[in-house]
């Protein structure tokens, strides 16, 4: 009880020392070094005198003693009075490690210091070498002049051997233990304060309120009286090494993996310093950690990992801590991906790595079709592989840098990515039109063997602006052309977004010319086979009256083109024109020739096709088809229509087209 009222009292005369300026406080911790090392100097000078006490001390045995009868471990062997001790190693170490922890009360002082990258390692290496050179001496001479049953003796009936040994008188030595240790604790409580101030004013606990001076000590004298209260060593000792020892492992480890990612933020100025030496550090600190206490160890562990995640769940955002793990990541990434592409790649390996494109311009129903581009990449569950969500800016590139377009329209693209939870990344290209920016995306996008695939577009809506449709077909073309699959969405609107189609059937059409079964026996695909006949006496009415409301609709954009690019009175004139010619080309007896037998043929294949489709699925959630290739030489808005006639009245339809490297 005496020892828990003066250490308390001690701790609360330390306390009211915190609360002075910081140029006293500084020399009240300089005046405590002279008396550690005026004691240190005294005792040893009585060490060496101690001939005089050994007829007075019991088990002294005087200088120079035989230092070779202490050589041998001695623990659980009897003390001075016959005492059994129960003594191991684990014990002595945790009760004397934290005697020699001082290595962090120069690190704590980084912020207050001159020229710190000079004077902080200097000083911590000059007070571990100090230290090292004091405590070996005192164990030399103390195994040299004491005898090993002495010193296995925990308490002394006369005193504390130390104070006994030095010279003139034992005030010496207890004056010096009571400096030392105050001077010690001063030094930590100051630390303390400063670690859990930091701490707040980077607000990554939620511990912003203990930013104020004196809530930080309030904090700092609570845990130092729970310890000083607790009333032995034997207690606090353990736990204070176990805390000391995950701290060491947690800064050797950090610093291992600064050197071993090469980190541009660390730049040690050791001449002889290696990353091998760091991980060694670490993985003795936590050897040390689990043979004084496996359970405590892990405990200790645990509490860092439930900090981490904490950290990691609250998002805290601090301009310290991240590089290590960010530069690990970025040179593992890179090893993996320079093995991969030293690897021949074979259809087996094939993974869908996709980019979605998203609608180029800014209105309601573009903005709804991109939620539902995004929400049918979030349905690909399985798809695996790197996914690129990409919206082009047609404009002039410096009026998009002008406008700070980019940057705002990348933070929507990934506000948008976070929505719908898709594992993407976001790009924003600004182009000079549609084809140009989507291959270009496509020869561009992803690193290595993560390069895009497969690539995912919208239908477009109809227009009557000619360049679009030839910029989309021409974009369609190259995808095809450069090797990649397609996946064109028709019915985008109808895709769900937040509530997923939970029945139903998808049904895949796989058009092929000719040994159909055999192929699907090849591939084990049990499936049925409908043989569609097309021939020249089989041209529907309805295929004859599209065909030809298709040229009527490319003779009308003609002239609206030309039209808009002729003086306004002519513009006029030619805009009746072509007016007239739509409405006569809607009346079959107005048409002076046939339609073209290629487009024909195309446009029957597309409505039997269709008729087939609307027959067998007209109730499918989904329908899954083959995307025609198309032509060099055919007319982008033939194309667009005879794609538009195969969707005809079907709610939901992706055309495929894939790029043979798929492996079924």
């Amino acid at each position: 009880m005496t020892a828990r009222v003066y250490g308390f009292s001690a701790l609360c005369l330390l306390m009211s020392a915190l609360f002075l300026p910081p140029r006293w406080m500084h020399r009240v911790g300089f005046a405590l070094i002279l008396l550690v090392c005026t004691g240190l100097v005294l005792i040893v000078v009585g060490i060496m005198a101690s001939n005089r006490l050994v007829t007075s001390l019991p088990g002294v045995t005087g200088f120079p003693g035989h230092l070779s009868d202490n050589l041998h471990p001695g623990q659980g062997e009897p003390d001075l009075y016959g005492r059994e001790q129960d003594v191991t190693w684990t014990k002595l170490f945790a009760l004397f490690f934290p005697c020699v922890t001082g290595i962090m009360a120069g690190v704590n002082k980084t912020g207050i210091v001159r020229r710190a990258e000079r004077v902080i390692p200097t000083g911590t290496l000059a007070a571990i070498g100090t230290s090292t050179l004091v405590y070996a001496a005192v164990i030399v001479l103390l195994g040299t002049t004491v005898s090993g049953a002495m010193l296995r003796t925990r308490s002394y009936p006369e005193g504390l051997l130390m104070a006994l040994l030095a010279w003139p008188h034992p005030a010496v030595g207890y004056t010096a233990t009571v400096a030392a240790t105050l001077g010690a604790a001063l030094q930590c409580l100051m630390g303390s304060v400063r670690v859990l101030r930091a701490i707040a004013k980077d607000d990554i606990l939620s511990l912003y309120w203990l930013n104020g001076r004196y809530k930080a000590l309030g904090v700092t004298f609570t845990i130092a009286a729970a310890g000083v209260l607790a009333g032995s060593l034997d207690i606090v000792a353990p736990v204070t090494t176990m805390c000391y020892l995950l701290t060491y492992a947690c800064i050797n480890l950090a610093t291992a993996l600064f050197g071993f990612t090469n980190a541009v933020v660390w730049r040690p100025t050791f001449r002889f310093y290696h990353w091998t030496l760091s991980l060694l550090g670490g993985v003795v600190a936590l050897s040390f950690m689990f043979v004084l206490s496996w359970l405590g160890a892990v405990l200790a562990l645990v509490g860092v990992y439930i900090v981490f995640k904490l950290l990691e769940f609250r998002g805290a955002e601090v301009n310290w801590g991240g590089e290590g793990m960010w530069s690990l990541r970025l040179q593992v990434a890179q090893a993996k991906l320079l093995d991969l592409e030293r690897h021949p790649q074979t259809p087996r390996m094939w993974r869908p790595q996709i980019i979605a494109f998203m609608a180029p311009e800014h209105n309601d129903g573009v903005a709804a079709s991109s939620f539902h581009i995004l929400a049918f990449l979030a349905q690909l569950k399985k798809s695996g592989g790197l996914s690129v969500v990409c919206r082009l800016l047609i404009k002039p590139f410096e009026e998009a840098v002008k406008a700070n377009q980019i940057e705002r329209e990348t933070s929507m693209m990934r506000a948008m990515v976070r929505k719908f939870d898709v594992n993407a990344f976001a790009e924003v290209l600004v182009c000079a039109s549609l084809a140009d920016g989507i291959t270009s995306c496509v020869q561009s996008a992803g690193i290595g063997v993560l390069r895009p695939n497969t690539v995912v577009m919208g239908f477009p809506e109809r227009t009557t602006d000619s360049q679009k449709i030839r910029d989309f077909v021409q974009a369609v073309r190259n995808v095809i052309l450069f090797g990649k699959a397609v996946l064109l969405l028709r019915g985008i609107r109808d895709f769900p977004i937040d509530t997923p189609v939970s029945g139903g059937f998808i049904d895949v059409y796989w058009v092929m010319k000719k040994r159909l079964v055999e192929s699907l026996a090849a591939m084990r695909i049990d499936a049925e086979a409908i043989v569609l006949e097309l021939g020249d006496y089989d041209i529907s009415e309805f295929a004859y009256e599209c065909t030809m409301n298709l040229e009527a609709r490319q003779e009308l954009l003609r002239s609206l083109e030309e039209a808009a690019g002729a003086p306004r009175n002519r513009s006029v004139s030619n805009l009746n024109r072509s007016m007239s010619s739509f409405h006569m080309s809607h009346n079959p007896a107005a048409m002076r020739h046939p339609p073209d037998k290629k487009k024909l043929d195309f446009m029957n294949t597309s409505v039997k096709l269709n008729q087939l489709m609307r027959q067998h699925s007209s109730d499918a959630e989904l329908i899954f088809c083959n995307l025609p290739v198309p032509a060099p030489d055919q007319n982008a808005i033939d194309y667009l229509e005879y794609l538009d006639v195969l969707c005809h009245e079907l709610r939901r339809v992706v055309l495929v087209k894939g790029s043979g490297m798929e492996l079924i």
